[in-house]
């Protein structure tokens, strides 16, 4: 597995580098730069907002960005100028990813056709021809001027105000995490019934139980993760205990079912009454010690999904925290 250094490789291109919004940062000649980073489908999109005075230039430019990237297929997925943007798209060929290059070159192009086409620099909300920088705000970096960034900053404190006089319902939020935690509990006995087992319905688990607590409570915090994943772990667990059940069920009344008809009428004995389902709960501990394999094969891989899901979960509360209400001036 190969952890690639984001933030050195943009520094290399003269870049900043936001690790929260994986988003690359710059401005040169009063041109606002952006580039986020598509780790999963392997790709990375260069974003310079800017405004041609002449509206007819813009099919030329597109002409031109088109043999642009047609001289660079093995990299260069496309590029275009469209809503005052300019906008390429870059491939991440390889097992290694090296991004400098191709940011280099991308920012030397949008500025080479800028000048090119007497392209100005704008906002990239609103639009205006008016100077601007680059600005974090929550999940996004944008190159927005001072108007846009000010009526978004007082979104944000309303929005941030509205949040601090919320009140966690607790009571509420754990009946989401039950609620939440049973879908994956129920997805897991329905397919033991079938003989099936979906380790995937751990993960499920956790993640509607997470969201069920946070849905219904109105608010999450640090308490509120933890009641979350405590909770839907223990319906989860109590799920995989009646899924047990219901095999120790069917099991013993199978071979009773069987000695019956085959064995009772011979031995000219009265046939053996099958075991009722608070029974089979009983004899559950025993079959557990005598099938210790099969429990760690289907059981605990279902478990382990679910702590695998649990410290995504974890690690999503403390970036969305992080993330809230930002608002702050880049470059």
């Amino acid at each position: 597995m190969f952890v690639t250094n984001y933030a050195e490789q943009f520094k290399a291109a003269g870049y900043g580098y936001d690790d929260l919004t994986a988003t690359g940062y710059s401005k040169i000649n009063g041109f606002c730069f952006t580039v986020t980073i598509d780790a999963a489908n392997r790709l990375y999109t260069l974003r310079m907002p800017c405004r041609i005075y002449n509206e007819a230039d813009t099919e030329k430019l597109n002409k031109e960005l088109q043999l642009f990237v047609s001289q660079r297929r093995k990299y260069i997925r496309s590029a275009i100028y469209m809503k005052n943007t300019m906008v390429i798209v870059f491939s991440m060929p390889g097992i290694t990813v090296d991004i400098t290059a191709g940011v280099k070159e991308g920012t030397e192009a949008c500025l080479y056709y800028a000048k090119q086409y007497g392209a100005v620099s704008s906002c990239q909300k609103c639009g205006n021809i008016v100077e601007t920088d680059v600005y974090a705000m929550e999940k996004e970096v944008s190159a927005l001027c001072f108007n846009c960034f000010s009526g978004y900053h007082s979104k944000m404190a309303e929005k941030t105000y509205k949040e601090q006089n919320t009140i966690e319902n607790v009571p509420l939020g754990i009946i989401g995490a039950v609620l939440g935690g049973l879908t994956g509990a129920i997805i897991w006995i329905l397919f033991s019934l079938m003989g099936m087992v979906v380790f995937i319905a751990g993960a499920l688990s956790c993640i509607a139980g997470y969201f069920g607590y946070k849905l219904l409570g109105k608010k999450m915090s640090k308490k509120g993760v933890a009641i979350s994943l405590i909770v839907a772990f223990v319906i989860l667990i109590a799920g995989m205990y009646f899924s047990f059940a219901l095999r120790v069920y069917n099991a013993h009344n199978k071979s009773i079912d069987e000695w019956n008809t085959s064995y009772s009428e011979y031995y000219n004995e009265a046939p053996v009454p099958n075991i009722s389902f608070s029974e089979a709960f009983g004899l559950v501990p025993e079959y557990f010690s005598d099938n210790i394999d099969v429990i760690l094969h289907d059981y605990a891989f279902g478990i382990i999904m679910y702590i695998i899901t649990a410290v995504a979960c974890g690690a999503q509360y403390v970036r969305e925290n992080k993330l809230k209400s930002r608002a702050v001036r880049l470059m």
